[in-house]
């Protein structure tokens, strides 16, 4: 998948009206983390994260339950999607669910870029009603242009930051 920011990621629906899909809070500008409550805590975590330009934006964890309001919410997100969507510029009247995915994917995306929690929140919620093997989502920008990766094969990994010695440094200090 290419979207690209702007028209092709712009929202074609209102998503004004949508709730959360699950609790969260705000450790760092830009980085959002789903909070488990108590009566979760020994249920294990299902996670699905989200990475843009390789930093982790955001956790959803599949084993809390969502409220019967954001349930509501997220069958409406469905019904509007039935109405047809934009996507890389084309309206599409009946999108499959490979082009809803894509949609979705892209306006989450474009979300966590534009500090959108709500609509971030609802996407990312959506991803994994429908996808519920999806154990990430990259997503890099550059000059203007995003690109997602769906990943369903490996759970996400912080990655270690290594600092090598050039050889010639290691042989001059013996």
């Amino acid at each position: 998948m290419n979207p690209t920011s702007g028209a092709g990621l712009a929202p074609a629906l209102n998503y004004a009206k949508l709730q959360d899909p699950v609790r969260y809070k705000q450790t760092t500008k830009n980085s959002v983390h789903s909070t488990m409550s108590s009566e979760h805590a020994d249920k294990p975590r299902e996670l699905l994260v989200v990475q843009v330009n390789g930093t982790p934006m955001l956790e959803y964890d599949r084993a809390q339950v969502l409220s019967p309001k954001q349930r509501a919410s997220l069958m409406m997100l469905d019904e509007k999607l039935d109405a047809g969507i934009f996507l890389n510029g084309e309206f599409i009247a009946l999108p499959s669910e490979q082009e809803r995915v894509e949609f979705m994917a892209g306006h989450l995306v474009s979300a966590l870029l534009e500090d959108e929690e709500g609509i971030a929140a609802a996407s990312c919620a959506y991803l994994a009603k429908v996808l519920p093997e999806l154990k990430q989502v990259r997503a890099g920008e550059k000059d203007g242009v995003v690109s997602i990766e769906l990943i369903f094969d490996r759970d996400y990994q912080k990655e270690l930051q290594m600092k090598f010695v050039p050889l010639e440094k290691l042989r001059s200090r013996h």
